[in-house]
């Protein structure tokens, strides 16, 4: 049996405690780690690159609901420029709406031509068909009745518009009619009565085109009577209608004047001759309020037929 020295065994374990493991050297630099970006910087930097863009898109929303809510609220009679309730604007393609003053420049004829039309009413809307050489004026004028079973406070203003005629008439180569009206915006449940009780105006021109076969206010009148007579012949023989017809001045030229009366109604109406067209002009008007009435008078003045 061999025995080992003690010491010998504690020098080995030493030795192979102390041995020191080589280390390779290496000329090659070593390059520093590259820095780590997290999620939560790219946010911030995408956010911040973004952010002029977002304020722009605001802004300009913003600016369009400006627009959208100013065109809406004069539309319905609010105008915020001028602080003033317009009541009526005239909703047709072929109005010009012209407030506060007298001087206008406007487009006149389907060229692009452009002239200068002096309101004779300062405030007041110009309603303008210049391909057909026809204009008028319409104010803001309004009144408020209590009307039907309910006594629902209603608002009555002037508004303009192309409609549908289907009365006789007794000019050829009709074109169109424009109607003007003051009557209340709706008529509440209880309302029954006949015209004129609502203090309502209406004012219809009907537009024909003139072929040249009439020249003279004189042939216009002996046309216009022939053809009423005719239409009218048996109604007339009977004493039911009828119809006197004379040649006077309006809107500073001649026309010829017509009273028509029927059972229900009289009326009086105007023919207007002019080169490219010949206007018919007849309305009914209430005489109350008198203001109202007044101002009725006033619209069918401010007619002006082929400047």
């Amino acid at each position: 049996m061999h025995y080992v020295k003690l010491e010998y065994i504690i020098c080995e374990v030493l030795n192979m405690d102390t041995e020191q493991t080589p280390v390779m050297e290496s000329n090659e630099q070593m390059s520093a780690p590259e820095p780590v970006i997290s999620a939560n910087e790219v946010v911030k930097e995408n956010v911040s690159k973004k952010a002029p863009v977002i304020g722009i898109l605001v802004i300009l929303v913003l600016a369009l609901m400006c627009g959208l809510t100013y065109f809406v609220l004069k539309d319905r009679g609010i105008n915020l420029l001028s602080g003033t309730n317009v009541e009526d604007v005239a909703k047709n393609e072929d109005t010009t709406a012209t407030e506060n003053d007298t001087n206008k420049t406007c487009t006149t004829d389907s060229e692009g031509k452009e002239s200068v039309l002096t309101l004779e009413n300062a405030g007041w809307a110009l309603f303008s068909m210049p391909e057909y050489e026809y204009s008028v004026e319409l104010p803001s004028y309004s009144i408020s009745q209590k009307l039907g079973t309910a006594q629902q406070n209603v608002s009555s203003f002037w508004t303009s518009g192309i409609v549908v005629d289907t009365t006789e008439h007794y000019i050829s180569s009709y074109v169109k009619t424009v109607n003007l009206s003051f009557a209340p915006e709706v008529i509440p449940d209880g309302v029954n009565c006949g015209d004129g009780c609502l203090n309502e105006h209406s004012i219809n021109v009907a537009i024909f085109e003139n072929k040249g076969d009439i020249k003279e206010v004189s042939a216009l009148k002996d046309s216009y009577t022939q053809q009423w007579t005719k239409a009218n012949k048996e109604d007339s023989e009977a004493g039911v209608v009828s119809l006197k017809t004379e040649t006077a001045t309006k809107w500073e030229k001649s026309v010829v004047k017509y009273t028509l009366q029927t059972p229900s109604m009289e009326y009086t109406g105007y023919l207007v001759l002019g080169t490219d067209y010949i206007y018919d002009v007849k309305g009914s008007f209430s005489s109350t309020p008198v203001e109202s009435y007044e101002i009725s008078q006033k619209v069918l003045d401010s007619m002006k037929f082929e400047e």
